[in-house]
């Protein structure tokens, strides 16, 4: 049998440049997938508009998602 260890860190533990690799990454994910919205008339609509840094993050951190150490 053999043991595997793997590391994966929440996106506060990352270094500046993981920080960043991560929230490029996640940012063309969020961009791809589009964002599901209410127009005026009642009726949804999904927007592909590239997310803010800020908004990247949010979304990062509202998951909880986890990476490796390189932003991954």
């Amino acid at each position: 049998m053999k043991t595997v260890e793997i590391n994966l860190y929440k996106f506060a533990e990352l270094e500046e440049t993981a920080k960043e690799k991560a929230i490029e990454e996640h940012g063309n994910f969020l961009q791809e997938i589009g964002v599901d919205q209410e127009n005026e008339d009642g009726t949804m609509e999904t927007v592909f508009d590239c997310p803010t840094k800020e908004e990247v993050i949010d979304n990062i951190s509202i998951n909880e998602y986890y990476f490796f150490f390189d932003g991954t």
